[in-house]
């Protein structure tokens, strides 16, 4: 795992997973809930690098 994408998409996947068990308690609640937040953090992630690319440090 060398690729920061594929880190992130770890990382937002643990945490989805962690915030869905704690928020919704039925099953297909869970499952809409996961996919929902793990497609918002990797997509608002992806758009706020791209909107910090000409910045630099």
């Amino acid at each position: 795992m060398s690729n920061h994408f594929n880190l992130l998409v770890v990382l937002s996947a643990l945490i989805s997973l962690v915030f869905t068990f704690i928020v919704k308690y039925g099953a297909r609640e869970r499952v809409k809930y996961f996919f929902f937040l793990f497609c918002s953090f990797v997509l608002f992630s992806v758009v706020a690098s791209w909107i910090m690319y000409p910045f630099p440090l």
